[in-house]
């Protein structure tokens, strides 16, 4: 049994040679009922590996590849999207607080150098008891068993005409 062309239908053609097959759906077409001259149809036969679609094969891939492309150029533009809505983040932070990261290690620096001051302000001095006696008793009242040994004190200014702040600073934290 002769296998028919797809187009015309004709049993009567020689099929074989003047022929070819869709390496696809494996139909025949007459190379006139395919649109291909005799040489052309020598050609495809001639070279192993070379493949032929139909028509109907071809826009088949045609349609599918252009939905695979529209999905994907979809995709790149979402991402394209993502990408520049990150950028504008990441440029919004930059501008919100230039060095911002300095000046946070800056005052943290500061912080850790103060952590053990206390500065008492309006303590008059040489008004008969010192400094260290008066530091004295302000530990005693505040923690009973503190050691007023740990403690420097410090006149902070020089003007001797205004009651100068006194620096309290203990040798270990009392966290």
């Amino acid at each position: 049994m002769s296998e028919l062309c797809d187009v015309c239908k004709d049993p009567n053609y020689p099929t074989r040679s003047n022929s070819v097959s869709c390496n696809k759906c494996k139909k025949f077409y007459h190379h006139r009922c395919a649109g291909i001259d005799k040489k052309k149809i020598e050609i495809i036969k001639g070279i192993p590996g070379l493949l032929w679609f139909c028509p109907t094969c071809v826009s088949a891939v045609n349609d599918t590849s252009n939905i695979e492309i529209k999905i994907l150029v979809d995709a790149i533009n979402d991402m394209e999207r993502i990408v520049e809505e990150l950028r504008s983040e990441v440029n919004a932070l930059k501008g919100r607080d230039p060095g911002g990261v300095e000046s946070i290690i800056e005052e943290i620096s500061e912080r850790k150098k103060r952590e053990k001051n206390i500065i008492k302000y309006r303590l008059e001095e040489g008004a008969g008891i010192s400094d260290r006696d008066r530091v004295n008793r302000i530990i005693d009242t505040i923690t009973p068993n503190g050691n007023a040994e740990n403690v420097s004190l410090f006149r902070i200014g020089r003007n001797k005409t205004v009651t100068r702040p006194l620096r309290v600073t203990y040798r270990m934290c009392l966290c």
